[in-house]
């Protein structure tokens, strides 16, 4: 049986004309910002992320002469302690203590992701397993959000550069201190981060549009018409 790919689509249409705020606009939330739901995948990557990159993260922070407690990591969706990872904060991990003063924010379900998202200066979606698009990082990617990921993070979505200019930067979920600095490139550099962050739209937009998707569909149509002519 013959198989085409057909791209998945950008979820909203109307964020295509729209300016996303600057790196200026968000600075002064310093939020980070965390999507997942209550899924054994996403349980495992938020508790790696907590466990074994906001240390090095808040260290950083500490180098760079900031205060780590001024900076927040937004956790939004149903993967909370409370809902359906009970283990999830075990050891302190999303103490203070351990993250060297960041704050973890469990936020639950949110009635505006694009209003959190919007104050957020970069989506951490690490992942390593599971099958098709994180669509998480398509949420980051149309609305110009950087987004810092593991190689997995990136699966189906035609990315080529994992240093900024398709509005993602990667590290191996094997090294979570490069993890960390890829977070802190993007908030100690503001043309980097621009670069990501219009980078991000341009190239979602161009492979994921629902133009692109319609002529995936047209040509899957064609092919068919024509298998179906040559059979005859």
């Amino acid at each position: 049986i013959p198989i085409r790919l057909i791209r998945y689509s950008v979820s909203d249409i109307l964020v295509r004309e729209q300016t996303p705020p600057s790196f200026t606009d968000r600075w002064p939330h310093r939020s980070l910002l965390y999507i997942g739901s209550c899924h054994a995948a996403n349980e495992a990557a938020l508790r790696w992320l907590l466990e074994s990159v906001m240390p090095h993260f808040g260290r950083k922070l500490i180098d760079s002469e900031q205060d780590p407690s001024s900076w927040t990591l937004s956790i939004v969706g149903n993967v909370t302690p409370q809902t359906c990872a009970p283990s999830l904060c075990e050891g302190g991990v999303c103490g203070a203590e351990h993250t060297l003063g960041v704050n973890v924010a469990f936020l639950g379900y949110v009635s505006s992701i694009e209003q959190v998202m919007d104050q957020s200066i970069v989506l951490v979606s690490p992942r390593w397993g599971g099958l098709g698009l994180s669509t998480k990082v398509m949420l980051g990617l149309e609305r110009g959000l950087p987004t810092v990921t593991t190689p997995h993070g990136t699966t189906g979505y035609n990315i080529t550069d994992w240093t900024s200019s398709q509005g993602v930067l990667v590290a191996s979920p094997e090294d979570p201190a490069a993890f960390a600095e890829q977070m802190n490139r993007l908030l100690h550099n503001e043309e980097l981060w621009s670069k990501a962050s219009s980078g991000a739209k341009k190239h979602v937009w161009s492979t994921f549009s629902p133009e692109q998707q319609e002529n995936d569909i047209l040509t899957l149509i064609s092919e068919a018409k024509t298998r179906r002519q040559q059979s005859l």
